[in-house]
């Protein structure tokens, strides 16, 4: 008689069917082998001639307008120190002059116009120098340097809006230059042909350092 297979079912039981395996997945990987960790990839760096994204970085940086604004400066102090401002006298030689005929009793002057003469031109031309060289040089790096610098946040810069600075600045400067020419010409009675090319040199020099400012930083 034939004896039934080892192991299986007996003569005449249904036979089970075999599992079938499953099917291959994309990913299958032994149990005893973990994947190794995913570092986060960098995110893309910009490309040779592109600017950072904006609210990255410093808010501006130097621009061509350092030129003019550094030239106005070397103007200015030239008109101040070494040219004549009327009839072969420089503006220390009239400020002595005015200050003697006040103190005399001869004249009736004007105690903002003898410190005009006196340190007042250089006072402004400084300041002016001093603003608009670092509007242009780039000093407007964030929060703290607008406050220093133009007195105000600076929302405009931050969002890379330089225009509307530009035009701030550069307007400033003409206000100061044009209330400079008009504070000299009072001592001469307002008769610019009496007016020695030391004035107007210093009047250039506040031009060009409006210039500078409206050219100002790039971002």
């Amino acid at each position: 008689m034939t004896q039934p297979p080892a192991g299986g079912a007996p003569w005449g039981a249904p036979q089970q069917p075999h599992p079938a395996p499953p099917p291959p997945g994309p990913y299958q990987q032994h149990p005893q082998h973990q994947p190794f960790p995913q570092h986060p990839q960098p995110g893309p760096y910009p490309q040779p001639g592109q600017q950072p994204p904006r609210g990255s970085g410093p808010w501006t940086r130097p621009g061509w307008g350092l030129i003019p604004s550094a030239l106005g400066l070397v103007v200015a102090s030239i008109g101040m120190f070494a040219l004549e401002w009327a009839d072969g006298a420089g503006m220390f030689d009239l400020a002595r002059a005015y200050g003697a005929a006040i103190d005399r009793g001869l004249i009736t002057g004007s105690t903002l116009l003898r410190i005009h003469l006196e340190f007042g031109t250089i006072l402004l031309v400084v300041l002016m120098a001093l603003y608009s060289i670092s509007w242009s040089a780039g000093a407007v790096r964030g929060k703290k340097t607008a406050l220093l610098v133009l007195g105000s946040t600076g929302k405009s810069v931050r969002a890379g809006k330089l225009t509307g600075m530009r035009i701030m600045v550069a307007g400033c400067e003409l206000v100061v230059g044009v209330m400079y020419l008009l504070l000299t010409l009072q001592l001469f009675d307002f008769d610019a042909a009496l007016l020695g090319p030391g004035v107007w040199t210093v009047f250039a020099g506040f031009l060009l350092m409006a210039a500078g400012s409206a050219i100002g930083p790039r971002r």
